[in-house]
């Protein structure tokens, strides 16, 4: 699932009011403790917000990206800066995904 800002500070509000509900709704449920992670930077403008495993290896991933307002309010000077954007993934089996890979020599 996705959720993107209108580029408006009160989308913006929105966007990061539902990461913060999401994580601590799942921080809430039975996750393995050892697999959880919360409020994690990855890069300049993305924040792990969530993510946890459990006991049946399904995962569920929550992350954070885009700039908020106060980051766009220079967007005429510089490159323009993307909105903040939700993403919610659930995961069946994380260290096997099941994306069609092409076999060496099919291609």
């Amino acid at each position: 699932m996705v959720w993107t800002s209108d580029r408006s500070p009160a989308g913006d509000e929105t966007v990061i009011g539902t990461a913060n509900s999401l994580r601590d709704y799942f921080a809430s449920q039975n996750y393995k403790p050892d697999s959880v992670v919360a409020n994690r930077q990855l890069a300049e403008n993305t924040i792990l917000v969530f993510r946890a495993s459990d006991d049946q290896k399904r995962t569920v991933l929550l992350v954070l990206s885009g700039a908020a307002a106060s980051a766009r309010a220079d967007d005429k000077k510089g490159p323009r800066q993307p909105p903040l954007t939700l993403e919610l993934s659930y995961i069946e089996d994380a260290a096997h995904p099941d994306v069609f890979r092409i076999g060496k020599g099919q291609f």
